[in-house]
């Protein structure tokens, strides 16, 4: 009988380590901080984060709202299993390629601002989006967007940042006629184009000057 009782005592204490063990698979930890892999929103902000302490990120599958913005961050693979975001911040970081993004077609929401990227084909299927934010950095004129024909089928768009590239042909525009906010300020672009663009989109605010930007707000 008390071996019987010994075993049973000795089973439990087991089963208690297992589950405490498990219980650490339930959380990530980053820069000290520890989170629920359970969250649906996290906000990393202004933490000088590195592609290193976001490793654990690939672990949040629950998130569906995540900002990271003023961070230093530039590989963003681990975010490519996140395929429940619909809220997704990474302006003001060190991004150049985009391309872990172009699975999560649930966004609706893609802030992308501020960063050194040319190439946006990722979005192409990304055809939820409502908002979408490409604004450049003047800090980075070698690495602006110039060719935006992905665009074309983001038909949903609302709201759309295209400021501070390169940005010299905006006729794939002309489609998303959803849109209700546009902005193209300091981009080469003619009187002429704006005129055409204007036209095709008559119920959509174009901003193509700074003062059109404060005008409108």
């Amino acid at each position: 009988m008390k071996i019987r009782t010994f075993i049973l005592i000795f089973t439990v204490l087991i089963l208690v380590t297992l589950c405490g063990c498990s219980n650490e698979n339930d959380s990530i930890t980053i820069k000290g901080d520890v989170y629920s892999i359970s969250m649906t929103q996290l906000t990393l902000r202004e933490l000088s984060l590195e592609d290193s302490d976001i490793e654990p990120l690939k672990n949040m599958v629950n998130l569906t709202s995540l900002i990271l913005i003023h961070n230093q961050i530039s590989d963003i693979s681990v975010l490519a299993e996140l395929t429940n975001l619909t809220e997704l911040y990474l302006g003001f970081n060190q991004i150049k390629d985009i391309s872990a993004l172009a699975g999560l077609k649930n966004l609706k929401n893609l802030q992308l601002d501020n960063n050194p990227i040319q190439d946006i084909s990722a979005v192409a299927g990304l055809t939820n989006l409502t908002v979408l934010n490409l604004t450049g950095n003047p800090s980075f004129p070698d690495s602006q967007i110039s060719d935006i024909s992905v665009l074309a089928g983001l038909t949903n768009l609302e709201e759309l940042y295209l400021a501070h590239n390169k940005i010299s042909d905006v006729s794939v525009l002309t489609g998303l006629t959803n849109l209700t906010a546009l902005y193209l300020i300091d981009n080469p672009l003619s009187e002429g184009q704006i005129e055409e663009l204007g036209q095709a989109l008559p119920d959509t605010k174009i901003f193509t000057e700074i003062t059109d930007f404060f005008a409108g707000n």
